[in-house]
């Protein structure tokens, strides 16, 4: 979604960085704080999701990707400093190809510009190939331009458009 690292692109030194790992049960609160806080960040540019009362929500997914082997941490010192979530598309219409999907990838401001969003994409990435996606889309709620340009940078390219507009209601 948001909060990825802003360095350069992808190599494959990435997909053997010691610093990215398979996220397991015991990440999963972090992964959560983490998510909430990349949800924060997504509401400074409009996302209508709101963190603290989507928290169970977010933690059953999570924990769904983790068990499924969809789920990448970045550690720094031993902390985890961001993730990587994904999803295989499945059910609803038929397609031509396998349809990866990047849900999420948060680095923590602190951590950021070292390479970790890089890696941790390429890990993701990798997983999805291997898992048989001919096609891989990244999912931004948000129109931060320092985060469309990180995933332009490593080729991405718009497929999708959504377009909103605020109504009158008498809420």
């Amino acid at each position: 979604m948001t909060g990825a690292d802003e360095s350069a692109g992808a190599t494959d030194e990435a997909l053997v960085d010691d610093r990215i790992v398979e996220a397991t049960a015991a990440d999963l609160d972090v992964l959560v704080d983490q998510w909430a806080a990349l949800i924060e960040h997504g509401r400074k540019h409009g996302l209508h999701i709101e963190a603290t009362s989507n928290r169970a929500i977010a933690q059953q997914t999570l924990a769904a990707a983790i068990g499924d082997g969809l789920a990448f941490v970045a550690k720094e010192g031993g902390r985890i400093v961001g993730f990587c979530s994904l999803t295989l598309e499945s059910g609803g219409f038929e397609r031509d190809v396998v349809r990866g999907v990047v849900e999420n990838v948060y680095v923590e401001s602190t951590a950021r510009g070292a390479g970790l969003g890089s890696a941790l994409l390429a890990a993701g990435e990798q997983r999805l190939v291997d898992r048989g996606a001919d096609t891989i889309a990244v999912e931004t709620m948000v129109a931060d331009d320092d985060v469309l340009e990180f995933y332009r940078d490593r080729g991405y390219r718009p497929q999708r458009l959504t377009l909103e507009k605020r109504v009158e209601t008498n809420r």
